[in-house]
């Protein structure tokens, strides 16, 4: 297993009005992070591309070692070990 629990490298995405550019983060495993910032920052997209909901148009992302979305399949069976928290809800991890 990695020592990384995620990985971004290079990751961009474009929308009609909004680009992510050149996100690169590396959260070691049992870290907890979290992301802030203004309305339109990349926040929720990046949740997402990490989550494999949304792929991006390029760049490189993994978790637990694993690539998204090629290994996506993995990372859906493997959820007991990642958990994403939105404000208000409960964890997805059970």
């Amino acid at each position: 297993m990695s020592e990384y629990a995620i990985e971004l490298n290079g990751v961009c995405k474009s929308y009609r009005f909004f680009e992510l550019q050149n996100i690169a983060l590396r959260l070691h495993c049992g870290t907890i992070m979290g992301l802030i910032g203004p309305n339109g920052a990349g926040k929720s997209t990046t949740i997402r591309i990490l989550m494999g909901l949304v792929h991006q148009d390029r760049g490189e992302v993994r978790v637990l070692g694993h690539r998204m979305p090629d290994d996506q399949v993995w990372c859906w069976t493997s959820r007991r070990r990642v958990s994403i928290r939105w404000r208000g809800m409960k964890s997805c991890a059970s």
